[in-house]
């Protein structure tokens, strides 16, 4: 039994998409639903007042699920080569703005002076912006041609990693 061509593009975005989608839900709080344990009661988008014991969760997997199979559905009717160069650059974006943001963060803590520029968020954005469209124009040839199966484990790890920064407190 083979599957469709469309099928392997849409497991492979999906794959890439869903964690990046739910990074987003988790750190702006874009959940579909929330469930408060202490009222017993289920609220569609934000919730109006907040209980104690608000649970995000189901909500920020519902939301990514719903933005990943849209896109893995669009994707699928993409060509193969079309869907690898806008992996690459968003990967290649996402590294690129973690250095910028990481080096512009140690050059403003260690200055002998304000450099307020450097907490500015357009910073590091224009400057993995600019990164990744030179990556991925001088992409080598063969790295455009035919989508990557791996890119399905590479993005996923890729983000548990930016959780373990991002929840550092959380363990120490």
């Amino acid at each position: 039994m083979t599957l469709p061509h469309g099928f392997r593009s849409f497991a492979i975005t999906f794959a890439c998409v869903f964690p990046v989608i739910y990074v987003f839900c988790v750190e702006y709080n874009l959940a579909l639903f929330t469930y408060d344990a202490a009222k017993r009661e289920l609220t569609f988008l934000l919730p109006s007042e907040r209980g104690p014991l608000p649970m995000f969760w189901y909500g920020w997997i519902a939301t990514s699920l719903i933005g990943a199979f849209v896109v893995s559905i669009v994707a699928s009717f993409a060509s193969d080569t079309l869907i690898q160069r806008a992996i690459i650059f968003v990967f290649f974006y996402a590294v690129a703005y973690a250095i910028l943001y990481g080096v512009a963060f140690f050059i403003y803590d260690r200055a002998s002076y304000e450099l307020e520029f450097l907490k500015h968020p357009a910073l590091p954005a224009v400057g993995g912006l600019a990164a990744a469209l030179i990556v991925s124009f001088f992409a080598p040839v063969h790295w455009r041609k035919q989508l990557w199966g791996g890119w399905a484990v590479v993005v996923p790890l890729g983000v548990i990693l930016l959780f373990c920064y991002l929840l550092r407190s959380w363990f120490v």
